[in-house]
């Protein structure tokens, strides 16, 4: 699933990005993978640096 980021709240205030969810089969059910770039409004300002986050808890499928 493609997940555009346009706006948030409180400290994702401004944020923009976009965050990908794949969902794998496996023997105990669903494993997602949540991929994606996130930035902050005031990271835009201040710098240029890249943080990269990425996860896997089990759910149902998009």
């Amino acid at each position: 699933c493609f997940h555009p980021v346009v706006q948030g709240t409180g400290d994702f205030a401004g944020a923009q990005g976009v965050l990908m969810f794949v969902d794998s089969p496996t023997k105990q059910g669903v494993k997602t993978n949540y991929i994606g770039t996130l930035t902050l409004a005031g990271a835009r300002a201040s710098s240029s640096r890249v943080v990269k986050a990425s996860g896997a808890v089990p759910r149902p499928g998009c």
